[in-house]
């Protein structure tokens, strides 16, 4: 991905060449209490189907699942200001979340990829 500067609505923005969704590329970022990435700057957040997204979630789950960490866990601004300065694209699951969407979906695809493997 090309990234060339350009001026979008009086904003110095990033104008992506070659990027698939060009919507993206004209959003303004405006920052808001709940969406944490903003904190740390004007970033556009992966969507939940990006595969960086998902390997992100996967890691976190076994992380917390290998060394035996409450969920409360994520909940940890430290935690999330660390994370989140690695890669501010990446959106952070809440506790809720991570139980209700996350967590659920890695046990069912798991689940799936075992029964597969038996079955080959």
């Amino acid at each position: 991905m090309i990234h060339k500067k350009s001026r979008l609505n009086g904003l110095n923005k990033k104008k992506f060449i070659g990027f698939k969704d060009k919507r993206l590329a004209k959003q303004k970022c405006v920052p808001t209490p709940s969406n944490i990435a903003s904190f740390f700057g004007c970033t556009i957040p992966y969507s939940k189907n990006d595969p960086h997204q998902i390997q992100f979630e996967k890691n976190l789950v076994l992380f917390i699942a290998k060394k035996l960490i409450p969920l409360s866990f994520v909940e940890s601004p430290f935690l999330r200001r660390l994370l989140l300065k690695q890669n501010p694209h990446v959106s952070f699951p809440s506790m809720h979340q991570l139980m209700n969407e996350i967590l659920p979906r890695l046990v069912e695809k798991t689940k799936k990829d075992f029964i597969s493997t038996k079955v080959s």
